[in-house]
């Protein structure tokens, strides 16, 4: 779990948002809000994964598309 909420924090930061870095009242994590940790951690991956694919399509598309126009 403790990997899930780095992995989270690291991605909102990249994005530049603030994040309360308060210690005080850490209580134990009910098991919603496990859950919703679970769900955001694969939702964040399934954006990176699909961002990576469109990109990687985008720049194949680009270097077709000039060299279509060299031709």
């Amino acid at each position: 779990m403790e990997r899930k909420i780095r992995f989270l924090e690291s991605e909102v930061k990249k994005e530049r948002f603030s994040i309360d870095e308060s210690t005080e009242n850490l209580d134990a994590l009910k098991p919603r809000e496990m859950a919703m940790i679970d769900k955001l951690d694969h939702d964040l991956k399934q954006i990176n994964t699909n961002a990576d694919a469109l990109r990687k399509n985008f720049n194949e598309l680009t270097e077709s598309k000039y060299n279509l126009i060299m031709t």
